[in-house]
């Protein structure tokens, strides 16, 4: 058994039941006292693990002395954490070897200790045959010892490439003022069993460099939830290619949860690709959301996928997949249920190959497909169970929609048929079930005119009555008669107003308490004991009204401009006046005294 300090090995012999332990004194850094079991042991190189001592120095240099073994990918060592908390106030260097905590239950923790918007680990760019390998476990990376010193970011992998052979499991990310990993060229990452909380940017940020192409990056297992009080929040994964254009390859994003308690700020999405400013098109050969939950518990405004186009330029994903999800609390959805939602913000010029929502029940085998093909602007929705099509919406590149009744092909139905005309094709109807409600004029320029369940009509004829052609044009159930309301409207006849029966008048309304009253739409208006009426308002040219005063004693017309009356007229009971308008001033016809 190997002490640490001060440094020395005590050994037990035994022979025929006797046994004898003796004491072997060694250099604490001793290569072969770190070798027996195949680890480097950070404690052996003085990391204490106590929450309070700086352990960078000792966690670098059990890093560099694995280092100094690798000379091939089968050759890297493993630095082991024991349970504790370790503090680095420094950056530490990550080179090719695997960092590897105790146990899986976040025992093992490393917070970051030095100034605010640091980095805890970066990586070593140059490394045996060009490349990195490595694998960090059972390790939560931490930025919450307290004093406002939050790391900005907890891995910065931007140094070289990383491929396939660098491997992050079981890692648990707490606490940073930006984004929590960094990558910038990557081949064939597999990373699985991971958690964010409490980041401040994005969970990963990836920033290709120019001419990358073809790079697979897969996240397999996850957590991540959003719950900070303050600061910048962006997103969840970022692909920021506004530097260098890059083809993006395949992004598989799987069996992950996602909540957020807190508003999001910037992209506000889960899956962000930003394009270049300036060059050649963006494109991302497939993209995968298989098994994934978000939990918006704020309603807050955000996107499943954001494709940011800025420059004319095309951002393109050739395949898009999303199974088994469910999506709450988005801005808007395209495709699916509460239970399997989804949603694509699609900028100008951004373009989609096959597109695929699992919309239903699994076990039904229910696939909703959308495509936006690049080189004619089609864009279209099917259902498809098994090998049946279910044909349901179209947009064509000549601005046809086209509606599907469940065959193998579209119906068209509606387009556009000259500049501002929108127009159905030959023999498909518009049926409304609810009102149909307008801004503008309702022009119909066809012969017959018809409604719903009623034979079409021709127009009526300029001799028809208007009860007939009501009835003609289905309006009127049958041709009994019903009463004109106006709503105290004005009804306006060019020609001889004739009746055959009776003329009801309604009952005379009382003029408003003003000495400007209004007689709009009446001809008989009973007085309000108001003194000094001056004019009346709301008057057509042409009409006779009456004031009734009936026990009012006070109200009075003044013989003034607009009022041409035959001397001051006063109320007495039952007293009334009869005036003319010619749309300006009124003229008094006549009084009389009760």
């Amino acid at each position: 058994t190997y002490y640490a300090s001060p440094g020395f090995y005590k050994e037990q012999l035994c022979l025929g039941g006797t046994c004898v332990t003796r004491t072997v004194l060694v250099p604490a850094d001793d290569v072969y006292s770190r070798e027996i079991t195949g680890d480097y042991n950070v404690k052996a190189y003085g990391a204490v693990g106590n929450g309070s001592t700086d352990d960078a120095t000792a966690i670098q240099a059990a890093i560099d002395a694995c280092q100094t073994q690798v000379t091939s990918l089968s050759e890297a060592g493993t630095i082991f954490f024991p349970p504790g908390r370790y503090v680095v106030d420094s950056t530490i260097t990550w080179k090719s070897c695997h960092l590897v905590g105790s146990m899986p239950n976040n025992s093992v923790r490393i917070f970051w200790g030095g100034s605010a918007g640091g980095t805890m680990f970066t990586k070593d760019a140059a490394l045996p045959g060009g490349t990195s390998f490595g694998l960090m476990e059972g390790l939560n990376l931490r930025g919450d010892l307290g004093g406002g010193n939050e790391p900005a970011t907890f891995i910065d992998l931007t140094a070289g490439s990383v491929d396939k052979f660098l491997q992050l499991s079981r890692v648990h990310f707490q606490s940073s003022s930006g984004d929590a990993i960094k990558v910038a060229t990557w081949v064939n990452l597999h990373w699985t069993d991971l958690r964010w909380d409490n980041i401040g940017g994005y969970a990963i940020r990836l920033t290709p460099v120019l001419g990358q192409n073809l790079s697979t990056f897969s996240l397999d297992r996850f957590t991540y939830d959003h719950s900070r009080a303050s600061g910048p929040a962006n997103g969840f994964i970022l692909v920021d290619n506004t530097v260098n254009s890059s083809n993006l390859g395949t992004f598989a994003i799987k069996n992950g949860r996602i909540e957020v308690n807190t508003a999001w700020t910037g992209d506000q999405a889960i899956f962000t690709v930003k394009k270049p400013n300036a060059g050649p098109n963006s494109r991302t050969v497939g993209l995968s959301l298989i098994g994934m939950t978000y939990q918006d518990n704020i309603a807050m405004a955000s996107d499943v996928l954001a494709f940011q186009d800025t420059s004319g330029a095309t951002t393109s994903c050739e395949s898009l997949i999303i199974l088994n999800s469910r999506f709450q609390g988005l801005s808007a959805v395209l495709g699916g249920d509460q239970d399997a939602t989804s949603q694509v913000d699609l900028p100008t010029g951004a373009q989609f190959g096959e597109v695929i929502f699992c919309t239903g029940a699994p076990q039904y085998g229910l696939v909703q497909s959308t495509w936006r093909r690049a080189l004619n602007n089609e864009y279209a929705i099917r259902v498809r169970v098994g090998a049946d099509v279910d044909n349901r919406f179209a947009i064509r590149a000549d601005g046809q929609h086209q509606w599907g009744d469940g065959t193998a092909a579209f119906d068209i139905g509606l387009f556009r048929s000259a500049a501002n005309t929108l127009q159905l094709a030959s023999g498909d109807k518009l049926h409304l079930q609810d009102e149909l409600e307008l801004d503008g004029d309702l022009n119909h320029d066809g012969t017959n005119v018809g409604f719903f369940g009623v034979a079409p009509a021709p127009r009526p004829s300029a001799t028809d009555e208007i009860k007939s052609a009501l009835a003609l044009l289905g309006l009127l159930v049958d041709g009994s008669a019903s009463p004109l309301n106006l709503d105290a409207g004005l009804l306006t006849a060019g020609g001889v107003v004739a009746t055959t029966g009776a003329v009801e008048y309604a009952d005379a309304p009382t003029l408003a308490a003003s000495t400007t009253p209004s007689v709009t739409g009446g001809n008989l208006f009973l007085t309000a004991n108001t003194a000094s009426i001056t004019d009346f308002t709301g008057e057509q040219n042409g009409q006779i009204i009456i004031l009734l005063c009936e026990a009012d004693t006070t109200t009075s017309l003044v013989d003034s401009t607009p009022l041409f009356l035959n001397g001051t007229f006063t109320c007495t009971a039952d007293d009334t006046i009869t005036l003319i308008s010619n749309g300006t001033v009124w003229y008094e016809i006549s009084r009389s005294t009760n």
